[in-house]
């Protein structure tokens, strides 16, 4: 049995213990178990009914003895691993071992700050850097270590383990976006004339006309071309998933969409489609 309720006679009368077993800590591994008193058996019977819902949904943390760093853990065990794509839970993991853990991995969940929170921004900002380098982090990166523990703490929040989400209540690093520099005419013609006689000639010339991520370009098949009517169909990505190379499908409806191809393109493709089927 996961739980069970006991009647008590105080000096204040009636009341009711729920108790349940909420089984292993996914930290420690330790026994865990709960037990609150309520002034009715109603009361006791609907809390115990919450938590054993919340155990079979694997949500049961007492986030009262959780450090930031244990949940962080369990978060990214529970919810991210299952939900985020691989990619993504590969940089939130990689993220939150280098920088959050070890600033803020000992802080109490529950007592959290936004001033605390405010503070790791800005030091990371000034003095952030792993690789040895002086410096900080850019700003960039701050805002994705912002957004990484404001996800987190939206879902300690919907879990009910913390009142509010203190990464609301701070100001993370606004982006800086670096200024575009362009190519002229003359230097797409010595680029284009450069790349011509190479094998790889129409994947350079749909990267310079498309505009297409390398990921898009690796990740295209002729079924995703219609040489046709001159268009191509950007469906998957290519991406590196640690030392292993592995498609993946675009994150957002705007990524899968429909590209037109100029002639240029479109000729160089069927010249390159030829010389496959001609086995060149």
């Amino acid at each position: 049995m996961k739980g069970a309720i006991w009647k008590r006679q105080g000096k204040r009368g009636v009341s009711y213990t729920a108790r349940v077993d909420l089984g292993a800590d996914p930290v420690t591994g330790q026994r865990r178990q709960r037990a609150e008193t309520f002034r009715t058996r109603k009361e006791a019977e609907a809390a115990l009914a919450k938590w054993i819902a919340d155990i079979d949904r694997g949500t049961a943390v007492d986030g009262s003895k959780l450090t930031l760093g244990e949940y962080l853990d369990h978060w990214l065990s529970t919810y991210g691993r299952p939900n985020l794509r691989p990619t993504t839970y590969r940089s939130y993991e990689q993220l939150t071992r280098v920088h959050i853990r070890p600033a803020l991995g000992g802080k109490p969940l529950q007592k959290l700050t936004p001033a605390q929170l405010q503070s790791f921004y800005s030091e990371k900002l000034t003095g952030g850097r792993q690789d040895g380098k002086a410096g900080g982090l850019s700003p960039r990166t701050v805002r994705y270590l912002h957004a990484i523990i404001r996800e987190a703490l939206a879902q300690a929040v919907r879990w009910q383990m913390v009142a509010r989400n203190v990464a609301d209540a701070t100001e993370p690093p606004k982006a800086q976006r670096p200024p575009v520099r362009a190519w002229d005419q003359e230097q797409v013609r010595t680029f284009l004339t450069t790349a011509e006689g190479d094998h790889y000639s129409p994947i350079w010339l749909l990267a310079l006309m498309t505009g297409l991520r390398r990921g898009e370009l690796l990740g295209l098949r002729w079924e995703d071309v219609d040489l046709t009517r001159g268009t191509l169909h950007v469906r998957r990505s290519l991406v590196e998933l640690g030392s292993t190379l592995v498609f993946q499908e675009p994150k957002t409806k705007s990524g899968r969409r429909v590209v037109a191809l100029g002639a240029s393109c479109l000729s160089a493709l069927k010249a390159h489609r030829a010389h496959q089927l001609a086995g060149c």
